[in-house]
């Protein structure tokens, strides 16, 4: 390639162009193939960025700044065109309406977060106050129904202590009207038997000695039992005709006596005035 060739195409093609800006005033560059930059494709230049301060690139590359999305498409080869500083503006708009859409959706979202724990606390509360408001309820109904119970109980205890002392008392009047007769001893008083033996004499059956009767004397009444009845001794105080005693066969005296009288074994019952 000759001299002038070389001339004419650094004119025409500049090493270094300038393609445009970003908001904040960085420069991205593209250097085209006249800058001597090997690479494999010839039509496809290497496309850069220059900062105005060395240090601001830092930035960029911590991610304290972000290069618009626009200049990132570009310097990948991904758009054509650079874009322009009325795009760049429309879009910053957009982002910052966008942002403020953001942050009332997110408010928004918090409020109601807000309001549902609010609600179900309420709710929660609520649930709490009608079970304790239950809960006593049915203490008072317990209450009072322990008291219809107790107050019952007291009054069946009272009417049937009142008629328990009725019946006391009813019972004491009878016994005091009711006369208590006389014990009656139903044991019969008998005398045990006594045998003869020849050690026991016989028991005379009178106080008076046997005597053989004569026809002189009447014989005298024979004491048949030790103890006078009732009834004889009430005839003996009434005044009685006394009729004309006969004369007394003594054989016949003796005949007319019982074997139980003459007997000494024989038992005797003593009969009860």
């Amino acid at each position: 390639m000759s001299f002038l060739s070389r001339i004419w195409n650094t004119v025409k093609n500049p090493a270094v162009r300038y393609v445009g800006r970003d908001l904040e005033g960085v420069p991205p560059t593209s250097f085209s193939k006249a800058r001597r930059v090997k690479c494999a494709y010839p039509n496809r230049p290497r496309r850069t960025i220059e900062y105005h301060d060395p240090e601001n690139s830092w930035q960029y590359i911590g991610g304290g700044k972000r290069l618009a999305i626009q200049w990132s498409a570009w310097l990948t080869h991904t758009r054509r065109n650079p874009p322009t500083i009325h795009e760049l503006q429309a879009d910053s708009t957009r982002m910052q309406r966008l942002a403020e859409n953001v942050a009332r959706i997110e408010a928004r979202d918090r409020a109601e977060a807000e309001e549902l724990r609010r609600i179900r606390q309420e709710g929660a509360q609520r649930a709490l106050e009608d079970t304790s408001r239950q809960g006593q309820r049915r203490l008072e109904e317990l209450a009072k129904e322990s008291d219809v119970h107790s107050t019952s109980t007291l009054q069946t205890s009272e009417a049937t202590t009142q008629k328990s002392q009725q019946v006391e008392v009813q019972a004491a009047q009878s016994q005091q009207n009711t006369i208590t007769p006389p014990a009656v001893d139903d044991k019969p008083k008998v005398r045990p038997p006594t045998f003869l033996t020849p050690a026991a004499p016989r028991k005379p059956k009178t106080k008076k000695p046997f005597s053989l009767p004569t026809l002189d004397e009447p014989e005298a009444a024979v004491t048949v039992s030790e103890t006078t009845p009732p009834a004889q001794a009430k005839a003996k105080d009434e005044p009685r005709l006394v009729p004309l005693q006969k004369p007394v066969d003594p054989w016949a005296a003796m005949s007319s006596r019982t074997t139980s009288e003459t007997e000494s074994w024989a038992p005797k019952a003593r009969r009860r005035g």
